[in-house]
């Protein structure tokens, strides 16, 4: 009798154990925070807020979410802290991209985006902070030119916040049209509205010629492709 107790016992544990590491996988056990923050970084002849206001008005409370728009200039600090605030489930940027290398070696080591135009200041994908945790984040956009430059095994942005918690990023291997860039990122938050995943929508949206033409069908998804946010 105790061995069969035993036996159920067991199954029972062994059934939970399957059970939790199937919604740690879906991105379903965690407790994400209700808040998305969009940073708009300014730049001479670039629009890099107009569509991150559209995405916050409409897009971010259907998905049932309080957006905070940020534009302007931004220091190291100021990213690392909107980045890693606490109840920020979503992160968006809207950027200038580029691609750091060791010159040296000849190698990339990494990806930036441009947060400060009077000073150059850049955000360096080698430099996130070694203590970080972005597991807050359910998902990161770095929606500027070769954000994601190299694709898989690269040392990028959207490899650098998965590898820092984040459950799921999205970046661009090649260079992008500004313009295009602005309704891409409408269309993309639309579509995950609707409770669509991100793999789903950026697959979609790459078919469309309007937006292969301008290279976001570069884009490069780092962690988990089933991300939803509904």
């Amino acid at each position: 009798m105790k061995h069969k107790l035993f036996k159920k016992a067991k199954f029972i544990s062994f059934a939970l154990s399957a059970i939790i590491s199937s919604l740690i996988l879906s991105n379903e056990i965690f407790a994400y925070g209700t808040t998305a923050v969009l940073v708009g970084v300014n730049a001479s002849g670039h629009d890099h807020t107009s569509a991150l206001s559209a995405v916050k008005q409409t897009y971010v409370v259907d998905c049932g979410m309080t957006g905070e728009l940020h534009t302007g200039s931004f220091t190291l600090y100021d990213i690392d802290g909107l980045i890693s605030f606490s109840d920020n489930s979503v992160f968006i940027s809207r950027s200038h991209g580029s691609v750091e290398y060791n010159t040296s070696l000849g190698i990339q080591i990494g990806t930036s985006i441009l947060i400060n135009e009077s000073s150059n200041a850049q955000y360096k994908s080698s430099e996130l902070l070694s203590i970080m945790d972005l597991s807050n984040l359910k998902l990161a956009m770095f929606i500027g030119c070769k954000t994601a430059s190299g694709g898989n095994g690269a040392a990028h942005l959207p490899a650098a916040v998965v590898n820092k918690g984040a459950a799921t990023s999205v970046g661009f291997k090649d260079n992008i049209n500004c313009d295009t860039a602005n309704a891409w990122t409408i269309d993309f938050f639309r579509y995950m509205a609707k409770a669509r995943s991100v793999n789903n929508v950026c697959s979609y949206l790459a078919t469309l010629s309007s937006y292969s033409s301008g290279g976001l069908d570069s884009y490069y998804i780092s962690g988990l492709k089933t991300t939803t946010l509904r």
